[in-house]
Order: structure tokens, then C-alpha cells, then sequence
């Protein structure tokens, strides 16, 4: 099959296996992110002619269900989950919509390990996570009262060894570089605290907090 014709009878890729030939149509709709990886928070993010639809996060290949119903997605599907990658995005999208979502409403709903808790730092969380690294998140209250008298929680994802983090506006390789050139923290509020700013546990102590 000539490549010109073949294109412009409508083939977008083609393949051969040991018994013949595949030709796969062009799509009728194609997002992405800012990285031009496959994604779309709303639907589809690939559509084929005959309205075939494939959803996607940040390039990762997921059920559709993920994307257009998080409401769908239980700490049972999450656990069955085999793969990684998968299973990341649906931890990000668990309880979307909602003030606690994510990772921290994961750990509230999913029965955390409280391994440390101090007054002035907050409380430290983990989960066991089968096939990848922990969930670690901490849990800080505002000092500030709301309105109505009560004091907001927040729920912050760190480092499972607490290293502390990179800056945000690095790339992907000078942040995985600055991390193996850390090393793990004892695992306290307190370093956990440091991590979220980029520093160690003894180089963080501030005589004023707002």
C-alpha cells in the first residue's frame, strides 16, 4: 500500500504483524495537555470516525468513568487496581468536587496509619499502597477560626522518606535529580512540615507563623 494513497484514503497509522497489515483510520477529535500528552477532564480525548472513545489523564489510559464520573471511584476499585499508573489518577480524582479529595480523602476513607502527631506541626498519615510506593500525607489545622468557630483542616501529600521537595518550577529531570541527592528524614510532623518547603527537619524553625 503506498504511503501517499494510503493517507489519503483516510489511514492515520498502519502496522504490519506475521499475518498482514492494520490500518487504523484518522481520529475525529485528538486533546492534550500542555506537555501534548493525550488528555481531557470532560471527556474524550481521543474520538475515532466510527466514535470509538478513549479516555486519558495526562497520558495515562483510563476508564472512562475516571474522567466523567469520579463519583464512581471507590478505595475497593482503587485497591483492585493493577496497574500503577491507573491507580495514581484514580487516587487524584477520588472524591473530586468535594473540599477533601484526592490522596487525603483516600487516606481518611481508606483506614491510614497515624505515624506521628504534634500540636504545633499536625498529624502524619500513611497507607500502604500494593505494587507502589506509600501514601504519606499531612494533616495541619489552620490556626485561623472560620466563621463559624471551627478550624479547617488541610491535607498535604509529601515524600514517603520526606525528602524534602523540589522547586515547582523545575522539570521532571532536575527534580528527580534533586531527590537522589537526599536523603530520608526521621519521620515526624516536623520534617514533614520542612519537606513542603524544600528544606531538612533542622533547618526549619520559624519564630513566626501566620
Amino acid at each position: 500500500m503506498p504511503t501517499l494513497e494510503a493517507f489519503e484514503a483516510g489511514a492515520f497509522a498502519w502496522w504490519f504483524t506475521e499475518t498482514g497489515l492494520m490500518v487504523a483510520t484518522r481520529p475525529a477529535a485528538v486533546r492534550t495537555d500542555d506537555r501534548r500528552r493525550l488528555h481531557c477532564e470532560d471527556g474524550p480525548a481521543f474520538v475515532w470516525l466510527d466514535d470509538v472513545r478513549d479516555h486519558y489523564w495526562h497520558g495515562v489510559y483510563v476508564p472512562d468513568f475516571v474522567v466523567e464520573a469520579p463519583s464512581k471511584i471507590t478505595v475497593a476499585l482503587i485497591d483492585a487496581e493493577q496497574n500503577a499508573e491507573v491507580r495514581r489518577v484514580m487516587i487524584d480524582r477520588y472524591r473530586h468536587g468535594e473540599e477533601i479529595k484526592g490522596a487525603a480523602a483516600f487516606l481518611r476513607d481508606a483506614g491510614a496509619i497515624r505515624l506521628d502527631h504534634d500540636e504545633r506541626w499536625g498529624t502524619l498519615w500513611r497507607r500502604e499502597v500494593t505494587g507502589d510506593e506509600p501514601i504519606v500525607v499531612l494533616e495541619v489545622v489552620n490556626r485561623s477560626r472560620e466563621p463559624d468557630g471551627s478550624f479547617k483542616h488541610y491535607w498535604l501529600r509529601v515524600h514517603p522518606q520526606l525528602l524534602p521537595l523540589p522547586p515547582g518550577d523545575w522539570n521532571d529531570e532536575m527534580k528527580a535529580e534533586f531527590l537522589r541527592k537526599q536523603k530520608p528524614q526521621a519521620v515526624t510532623a516536623h520534617n514533614a512540615v520542612a519537606s513542603l518547603h524544600g528544606l531538612r527537619g533542622e533547618e526549619y524553625s520559624p519564630a513566626v507563623e501566620t
